[in-house]
């Protein structure tokens, strides 16, 4: 490692910090767009984004993921890698604009929908154009963070400023272009000052390497595409954008909560990566403190999200996304498996099993597309938020048996029984205090909770130092094993 490069771990931090920043931004745009707009008016925008993440994978065609590992690698160039993987992106540019508008044309939608779908789909030129996956191969995180957070801050300003009424949704995907656009631009000037002009072209067998290695990616991509959002597809085709809305914003609250899970793993992953080599028995202990945290977090947030969802739509989005708050309390459930099911997952793949967390993820992905097409036009956004809880918890089950034959022992049910017992003591709490203020509820609750978890000892204080000093012990070494194993991991 270069001396004038930052570590991994501090690539990380910073990476962490910036996504972080970025995703709070984000959520306070869906706040005042919610705000602001209708259901109806916020769920057309909900869809055209949904479409465009489908549509949107074959400009990608896997780079995002699979570019920073061949950067990093070093084996060929950055200036050929960029021309050829921009070069094939412009390619696949035109079929992609081709499908969406072919796509649109005969999609059962309001034309307010079709056009916000069409301005939206303008966004694929920049995303051809985006060198975001440069600067995260070469180390340079600063670069990247800065475009992110000033296209989040740029949009969150453009809502602000332009999104006044109803009739303003129009302006959304107008400002969604134009602030991609400069952060992207941002890029592409960095990039010129550091590795020299942008060109166009590509030679056939680095072209046929680079399709090879990203291809496996786009499978992984449209999986996870299925996972997250074919629920909101049907229910913008089947029920309407009203629905779609609603849906959505209950989604973005679940999705908020989901960056805890993702901070709180990518912290872990340097040590996990280190116990590849070093063997399970490593971390068994740090793994099962993990385990006792990562329970603890899903069954307060659940319940507690649960039990003060309805002023918390309230607080948020306004009484006019009150209908929303069933499917709420259904996705607040599946945060919950989510937080825990991901400590088997990211095992799973920190000791090489890649596949089988892909044939697990992608028999989610089919029972979920089953059970999406068989409730939403009789259950609606409930059926939707029913399904995906159904694909979670299968997650959960299917990752649990594959570590366990895997990787080690990990146990389950051991530590979910401390936390439930004060589950069950906060649930009084905040019915008692419900007459009152969003964040006295929480409070309250919050605190029985948090107490009872340390006084039963589901969680101690040794617990977090413990993680944290196995970390700092081992940050050296682990950074090192983190630079071996990171071009071999997605």
């Amino acid at each position: 490692m270069s001396k004038d490069k930052p570590g991994i771990s501090h690539n990380f931090a910073i990476l962490s910090a910036g996504q972080m920043i970025s995703r709070i931004l984000a959520f306070a745009v869906t706040i005042q767009m919610t705000r602001v707009l209708l259901p109806d008016e916020y769920g057309a925008i909900v869809f055209a984004m949904t479409v465009l993440a489908y549509v949107g994978i074959t400009v990608d065609f896997g780079f995002d993921a699979w570019g920073p590992l061949e950067v990093a690698r070093g084996i060929t160039p950055i200036q050929t890698i960029v021309k050829t993987v921009v070069s094939l992106r412009l390619l696949m540019l035109i079929p992609a604009l081709v499908v969406l508008g072919v796509a649109t044309y005969f999609m059962p939608l309001p034309d307010l929908t079709k056009t916000i779908i069409l301005i939206s789909g303008a966004t694929m030129l920049p995303s051809a154009l985006d060198l975001n996956w440069v600067f995260l191969g070469s180390k340079s995180m600063v670069p990247a963070i800065v475009s992110d957070c000033l296209c989040q801050a740029l949009m969150a300003a453009g809502v602000f400023l332009f999104i006044r009424q109803p009739s303003d949704v129009i302006y959304v995907p107008i400002l969604t272009l134009a602030t991609r656009a400069i952060a992207v631009s941002y890029l592409l000037v960095t990039y010129v000052r550091t590795y020299g002009m942008l060109r166009v072209g590509w030679e056939p067998e680095t072209m046929k390497k680079f399709v090879s290695g990203s291809l496996p990616l786009v499978g992984s991509a449209m999986v996870g595409r299925i996972i997250e959002n074919f629920d909101i597809l049907l229910l913008g085709l089947w029920v309407g954008s009203e629905a779609t809305g609603l849906y959505g914003a209950s989604f973005r609250i679940v999705w908020m909560l989901i960056l805890i899970t993702v901070a709180y793993y990518t912290a872990l992953r340097p040590t996990l990566a280190q116990a590849y080599v070093q063997g399970f028995h490593t971390i068994e202990d740090l793994i099962n403190r993990v385990m006792r945290i990562s329970s603890a977090i899903a069954v307060g947030a659940a319940v507690g999200g649960i039990m003060v969802s309805e002023p918390l739509v309230v607080f948020l989005y306004g009484k006019a996304y009150l209908p929303a708050v069933p499917a709420l309390q259904i996705l607040l459930a599946l945060f919950g498996v989510h937080m825990i099911s991901r400590t088997y997952r990211v095992l799973l793949i920190s000791f090489n099993r890649q596949g089988n967390d892909l044939r697990i993820m992608s028999l989610a992905a089919l029972l979920n597309v089953g059970l999406n097409i068989l409730v939403i036009k009789q259950y609606g956004m409930v059926g939707a938020a029913l399904a995906n809880l159904v694909c979670e918890v299968l997650i959960l089950v299917l990752d649990y048996i594959s570590a366990q034959k895997f990787v080690g022992r990990v146990p389950l049910g051991r530590y979910l029984w401390k936390p439930a017992i004060a589950a069950g003591f906060m649930i009084p709490v905040i019915q008692f205090a419900h007459n009152t203020h969003l964040i006295i509820q929480i409070i309250l609750g919050g605190g029985v909770y948090v107490a009872l978890v340390v006084l039963l000892k589901a969680v101690t204080i040794d617990d977090a130092k413990a993680i944290f000093s196995k970390k700092k012990k081992k940050a050296k070494t682990a950074e090192k094993e983190e630079l071996a194993t990171a071009t071999g991991r997605s």
